[in-house]
Protein backbone atom coordinates (compact mmCIF):
# COMPACT_ATOMS: atom_id res chain seq x y z
CA UNK A 1 0.00 0.00 0.00
CA UNK A 2 2.74 2.48 0.89
CA UNK A 3 4.99 1.28 -1.91
CA UNK A 4 4.37 4.24 -4.18
CA UNK A 5 5.13 7.86 -3.44
CA UNK A 6 1.65 9.01 -4.48
CA UNK A 7 0.22 7.16 -1.48
CA UNK A 8 2.30 9.38 0.79
CA UNK A 9 1.00 12.44 -1.07
CA UNK A 10 -2.56 11.17 -0.74
CA UNK A 11 -2.05 10.72 3.01
CA UNK A 12 -0.84 14.33 3.18
CA UNK A 13 -3.93 15.42 1.22
CA UNK A 14 -6.10 13.48 3.65
CA UNK A 15 -4.50 15.25 6.62
CA UNK A 16 -4.80 18.64 4.92
CA UNK A 17 -8.50 18.23 4.09
CA UNK A 18 -9.67 15.89 6.83
CA UNK A 19 -7.88 16.98 9.98
CA UNK A 20 -6.45 20.49 9.59
CA UNK A 21 -9.78 22.27 8.95
CA UNK A 22 -10.87 21.23 12.45
CA UNK A 23 -7.72 22.74 13.96
CA UNK A 24 -7.14 25.88 11.89
CA UNK A 25 -9.54 28.61 10.71
CA UNK A 26 -9.98 29.15 6.98
CA UNK A 27 -9.40 32.88 7.38
CA UNK A 28 -9.68 35.68 9.92
CA UNK A 29 -12.17 38.51 9.53
CA UNK A 30 -11.12 42.15 9.83
CA UNK A 31 -12.68 42.36 13.29
CA UNK A 32 -10.48 39.47 14.50
CA UNK A 33 -13.13 36.73 14.35
CA UNK A 34 -12.06 33.37 12.95
CA UNK A 35 -14.06 31.84 10.11
CA UNK A 36 -14.22 28.07 10.46
CA UNK A 37 -15.13 25.73 7.63
CA UNK A 38 -18.12 24.39 9.59
CA UNK A 39 -19.88 27.75 9.33
CA UNK A 40 -20.74 27.21 5.67
CA UNK A 41 -22.32 24.03 4.30
CA UNK A 42 -20.53 24.30 0.95
CA UNK A 43 -17.12 24.09 2.63
CA UNK A 44 -18.20 21.12 4.73
CA UNK A 45 -19.30 19.23 1.61
CA UNK A 46 -16.19 20.19 -0.37
CA UNK A 47 -13.75 19.19 2.37
CA UNK A 48 -15.70 16.00 3.05
CA UNK A 49 -15.71 15.04 -0.62
CA UNK A 50 -12.00 15.75 -0.95
CA UNK A 51 -11.23 13.66 2.13
CA UNK A 52 -13.38 10.82 0.83
CA UNK A 53 -11.70 10.90 -2.56
CA UNK A 54 -8.26 10.78 -0.92
CA UNK A 55 -9.18 7.77 1.18
CA UNK A 56 -10.84 6.04 -1.76
CA UNK A 57 -7.74 6.58 -3.83
CA UNK A 58 -5.52 5.16 -1.08
CA UNK A 59 -7.74 2.11 -0.75
CA UNK A 60 -7.67 1.45 -4.50
CA UNK A 61 -3.89 1.05 -4.56
CA UNK A 62 -4.08 -2.23 -6.51
CA UNK A 63 -5.77 -0.49 -9.44
CA UNK A 64 -3.27 2.17 -10.39
CA UNK A 65 -5.31 3.60 -13.27
CA UNK A 66 -8.37 3.95 -11.02
CA UNK A 67 -6.21 5.63 -8.39
CA UNK A 68 -4.93 8.03 -11.04
CA UNK A 69 -8.45 9.02 -12.14
CA UNK A 70 -9.65 9.54 -8.56
CA UNK A 71 -6.55 11.63 -7.87
CA UNK A 72 -7.28 13.83 -10.87
CA UNK A 73 -10.86 14.33 -9.68
CA UNK A 74 -9.51 15.33 -6.29
CA UNK A 75 -7.13 17.82 -7.90
CA UNK A 76 -10.02 19.39 -9.83
CA UNK A 77 -12.12 19.62 -6.67
CA UNK A 78 -9.28 21.29 -4.79
CA UNK A 79 -8.79 23.70 -7.68
CA UNK A 80 -12.46 24.69 -7.49
CA UNK A 81 -12.32 25.64 -3.83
Amino acid sequence: MLQRIQTIYLLLAFVATGILPFLLPLWTMTDGADYLFMQNQIYVVAFGLSTTLSLLSIISYKKRQNQFVIGRLNILLNLIY
